[in-house]
C-alpha cells in the first residue's frame, strides 16, 4: 500500500522531467528535426512505460486499455494525425518563412535574449494561441465538427491522447504557427512548442492515480485539470481549455478548479458521430 501511494506521488513529476531530460540531452536545439526526432522516440518509451503503470495503478479500472472497442481508431488517428501531423509540420513552417522573407516584415522577437528565454516565449505566446484555438473549436460549429472526435471517448488512457482529426494539424498551423513566425520565431523555436503539447498533452489523458499537490493545478495543465474538459457535462466540458498553462483559463474566466471537481462522465452527450475510423475522418463534411 505505502508502495502503490508512493508511486501514485512520483510518477506524473518523475514522467514530465525524465521527457524533457531526454530531449535536452539528445536534441540539438538548434536542428528543428533533431528535437521533434527525439521527442517522438522519447515519447513512444514513455507511452510503452505509462501504459504499464496504468495497469498497476489506474485512476478508474472501469477506462482501461483492455475492452476498449474503440482502440483500433484510437491507433488509427494516433499514427495519422501524430506521425503525420509531425511530418507535415516542417514542410508547413518552412514554407510559412519562405513565403514571408520577401515581405521584410519587422521582427519583434527579443533575438539577443538566452536561449532559454527564447524557449519560454514560445512556450508561453504558443500556449496562448493554443488556448484561443482550442476554446473556438468548442464554440464554433463547423470547427466542432473537427475537433468533436477528440471527444468522443467515454474512458480516458495514454492512447487517447492522439485522437484528433488531420484537420486539426491545419487549425493548429494557422492559430498557432503562422502568428509565431510572423512575429519573428525563429522556425528552429517554433517546434519547441511541439514538444511542449507532448510534455504535458500526452500524460494528460492517462488513466494514472497521479498524487499532485494542488498548487501544481494552478502552475501547469495536470490530467485533473484536463479530465474536467473532457466532461459530458456540456458546462464542464467548455473549461479548461489551456494545453500547458492554466493560467489563461483563470484570466478569461473559464477555469474549473480541478481540486473541487470530480467528473464522472467522459464524452459527448447524445454521439452524433458515426463510430467507424473513415466515417470519423470524413464526419466534418457531411450534413450538419
Amino acid at each position: 500500500m505505502m508502495l502503490r501511494v508512493a508511486l501514485s506521488w512520483i510518477v506524473w513529476p518523475l514522467g514530465i522531467a525524465s521527457v524533457l531530460t531526454s530531449v535536452l540531452f539528445f536534441a540539438d536545439v538548434n536542428d528543428p528535426r533533431s528535437i521533434t526526432d527525439t521527442t517522438q522516440r522519447t515519447f513512444l518509451v514513455a507511452l510503452v512505460v505509462l501504459l504499464l503503470i496504468e495497469l498497476l495503478l489506474p485512476y478508474r479500472r472501469d477506462w482501461r486499455v483492455r475492452g476498449d472497442r474503440d482502440i483500433w481508431r484510437d491507433l488509427g488517428h494516433f499514427v495519422l494525425y501524430g506521425i503525420g501531423g509531425t511530418i507535415a509540420q516542417f514542410a508547413f513552417v518552412a514554407a510559412v518563412v519562405t513565403l514571408v522573407a520577401p515581405l521584410a516584415l519587422p521582427s519583434l522577437w527579443p533575438t539577443q535574449a538566452p536561449l532559454f528565454v527564447q524557449v519560454l516565449l514560445v512556450l508561453v505566446l504558443g500556449d496562448f494561441f493554443e488556448y484561443w484555438l482550442h476554446r473556438v473549436s468548442h464554440a464554433v460549429p463547423v470547427l466542432w465538427r473537427v475537433h468533436a472526435i477528440h471527444h468522443m471517448p467515454t474512458r480516458l488512457h495514454m492512447l487517447k491522447a492522439g485522437r484528433h482529426h488531420i484537420l486539426y494539424f491545419p487549425l493548429r498551423a494557422l492559430v498557432v504557427w503562422i502568428p509565431l513566425v510572423l512575429i519573428g520565431a525563429p522556425p528552429e523555436l517554433v517546434v519547441w512548442q511541439f514538444v511542449g503539447i507532448v510534455l504535458t498533452g500526452n500524460i494528460d489523458h492517462a488513466n494514472i492515480d497521479f498524487r499532485i499537490p494542488r498548487f501544481m493545478h494552478r502552475l501547469l495543465v495536470t490530467p485533473h485539470f484536463h479530465r474536467i474538459h473532457h466532461s459530458a457535462d456540456a458546462k464542464e466540458g467548455n473549461s479548461n481549455f489551456g494545453v500547458m498553462l492554466p493560467f489563461w483559463d483563470m484570466l478569461f474566466g473559464t477555469h474549473v478548479d480541478p481540486a473541487k471537481t470530480e467528473v464522472r462522465a467522459m464524452g459527448i452527450e447524445g454521439d452524433p458521430i458515426p463510430h467507424r475510423f473513415l466515417r470519423e475522418l470524413v464526419w466534418p463534411f457531411g450534413r450538419r
